[in-house]
C-alpha cells in the first residue's frame, strides 16, 4: 500500500517529464541529466567566441550587424541579438534581444524562433508566456528545425495551454525531431516505445532510437543506450558495448553516463578496478548534476560527504538524501564528527523516503520511535519501519519486527495519512505551469550552448 501511494505521489512532485533541455526519460532520482555546464563558463567561452568573429572596433560591428539587421538580413539580427544578450561590444540588454530574435524568426532564423521560445517558456525578460512560446517552437518546427519539434512536443505531451494534451502528435513531433537528427527526440521517442505510452511497445526499437541519439551526441541518449546494454532491454547483454556508451555520454557532460563509468571502475566491470578513477568519474557526474554520482562521491570520499551528500539530494537523489540526514540525526560520519541538527535531518529524511529510498524511512520512523526532532510516536515508527522494510531495508525490517512484538496493541499509522504529511511539509505541490519552468541560467546554457553542444544560431566561425 505504501510502496503504490508512493510511486504516485512521486510521479506527481517531479518537475515535468519534458523539461526544458532534458529528457521524459529521465527519473525523478536523477532530476536532470548533467548536460548543463557551468553557465560562467559557457558566458566566458560565448563572449571570446563572438570575440574571434568581430573586428577590435566592437562599436562599428555593432554598427554593422544593425546595419545589416534593418535590410532584413535575418542571421545578423540574430548575430545581434546574442551581442545584446551576452554584451558583447553593447551592453546587457534581454529586451532587446528578444526584439532582435523575433524579427530574426519572423526572417526564419529558425534557431532564433527556437531560443526565443525557450526565453519565453522560462519568463526571462518576464512572466512565462506559453503561447507565445508555443508559437515559436511551431514555426521553429515547421522550419525543420528539430529541437524546435522536440518543444512542441512537449506542449502536446503535457497539455499545456493553449494545447490540449495529445500524445500522437507529441510521438509524430518526435519523430520529425528524431528525423531532423536532433538527439533529444530520439531519445524520448525512445522511451515512448519502452513504455508503450501511446505506442506499441517496442524493446529492440526503443534501443535503436537510444543509439541514434548517442550517435547524435546526445550525452543522455549514450547512457540510457548504456544501461539498455548492460541489462540487456532491446539487445543482448553487452557491458563491453555499455562501457563504450558510458564513456561516450561522460565526455559529452552526461553525468549519469560517469556515474556508471564509475561504478564499472569500482567494481571492476571490463575494466581492472580502479576506486581512484572511480572517484574520479562520480566527482565528474556530480559536476554535471547527477544526484546518484555526487551520493556515490560521498560514500567514496568522506571528507566531501556533507557537500556530496547535499547537492546529491537538491538533484533529487534518495540515498543522498537518506545518508546526510542520518549523519545529522547521529552527529558523525565515518568518524567524523558532524553538528547535529534534527530539523534538516526530518526534512531530509522525509524527502528520502518520499522518493522510496529505504534507509531514509528507516531513519526517521526511529526519530519517531525516540521522539527526537519530532514528536514521540511508535504507530508513525511502525509505519515507517515498515516502508523502510518494503524498500529493501534489512535494517528496518528488523526494526518493525521488534517494535511490532513490544508493542502489539499499537497499530501502525495510516500510511496515507503519513505520507501526505510529509509531502505536505516538503511543500512539493507545484503550479502546473511551474512543470515546464527551468532556471534561468539553464535557458543561457542553451542560448549560448545550443543543443547537442552545437551552436544554436549557427553563428559562423
Amino acid at each position: 500500500m505504501f510502496n503504490h501511494i508512493t510511486t504516485t505521489l512521486v510521479r506527481s512532485i517531479c518537475i515535468g517529464a519534458f523539461a526544458l533541455s532534458s529528457l521524459l526519460v529521465t527519473s525523478c532520482a536523477s532530476s536532470t541529466n548533467g548536460n548543463n555546464s557551468n553557465d560562467d563558463s559557457l558566458y566566458e567561452s560565448f563572449t571570446s567566441m563572438l570575440a574571434s568573429l568581430f573586428s577590435s572596433d566592437d562599436e562599428g560591428d555593432v554598427q554593422q550587424y544593425q546595419k545589416q539587421c534593418d535590410l532584413n538580413n535575418g542571421q545578423d539580427c540574430a548575430t545581434l541579438a546574442l551581442m545584446y544578450y551576452t554584451g558583447a561590444g553593447v551592453e546587457v540588454n534581454v529586451p532587446k534581444a528578444q526584439e532582435l530574435l523575433q524579427k530574426a524568426c519572423d526572417l526564419n532564423v529558425h534557431g532564433a524562433c527556437d531560443t526565443l521560445g525557450r526565453m519565453y517558456s522560462t519568463g526571462q525578460g518576464g512572466l512565462p508566456n506559453f503561447v507565445a512560446a508555443e508559437s515559436l517552437f511551431r514555426k521553429g518546427c515547421d522550419l525543420n528545425y528539430g529541437p524546435s519539434c522536440f518543444m512542441l512536443a512537449n506542449f502536446y505531451f503535457n497539455g499545456f495551454a493553449p494545447i490540449n494534451r495529445d500524445i500522437d502528435q507529441a510521438r509524430t513531433l518526435l519523430q520529425k525531431g528524431c528525423d531532423l537528427d536532433d538527439g533529444a527526440s530520439c531519445a524520448t521517442l525512445a522511451n515512448m516505445y519502452f513504455t508503450g505510452n501511446g505506442v506499441e511497445r517496442n524493446l529492440v526499437l526503443s534501443k535503436n532510437l537510444l543509439q541514434a541519439s548517442c550517435d547524435l551526441n546526445f550525452g543522455a541518449g549514450c547512457g540510457f543506450v548504456g544501461k539498455a546494454y548492460y541489462v540487456g532491454i532491446g539487445t543482448e547483454v553487452n557491458k563491453e558495448a555499455a562501457f563504450d556508451a558510458f564513456q561516450k555520454g561522460c565526455s559529452l557532460k552526461d553525468g549519469d553516463s560517469c556515474e556508471h563509468l564509475g561504478f564499472m571502475y569500482e567494481s571492476g566491470e571490463v575494466v581492472h578496478k580502479d576506486l581512484d578513477q572511480a572517484r574520479s568519474l562520480y566527482q565528474q557526474g556530480c559536476d554535471f548534476n547527477s544526484g546518484m554520482a555526487c551520493s556515490k562521491l560521498g560514500l567514496q570520499d568522506p571528507t566531501k560527504a556533507v557537500v556530496a551528500f547535499d547537492k546529491g539530494c537538491k538533484l533529487n537523489s534518495a540515498p543522498a538524501c537518506g545518508q546526510l540526514g542520518a549523519m545529522y540525526y547521529v552527529g558523525k560520519y565515518d568518524g567524523r564528527e558532524i553538528t547535529k541538527d534534527l530539523a534538516k535531518a526530518k526534512q531530509l529524511l522525509q524527502k528520502g523516503c518520499v522518493m522510496q529510498d529505504g534507509s531514509s524511512c528507516r531513519w526517521l520512523g526511529e526519530m519517531y520511535q525516540n521522539g527526537k526532532g519530532v514528536e514521540y510516536d511508535l504507530a508513525t515508527a511502525k509505519t515507517l519501519f515498515q516502508a523502510g522494510c518494503q524498500f529493501n531495508n534489512a535494517d528496518a525490517c528488523v526494526k518493525f519486527q521488534q517494535l511490532n512484538q513490544q508493542y502489539k496493541d499499537i497499530a501502525p499509522a495510516d500510511a496515507q495519512v503519513v505520507l501526505a504529511k510529509m509531502v505536505q511539509d516538503l511543500k512539493y505541490y507545484q503550479q502546473r505551469n511551474q512543470q515546464m519552468s527551468t532556471t534561468i541560467e539553464n535557458t543561457r546554457s542553451f542560448v549560448l550552448e545550443g543543443p547537442n553542444g552545437q551552436n544554436v544560431l549557427n553563428l559562423k566561425q
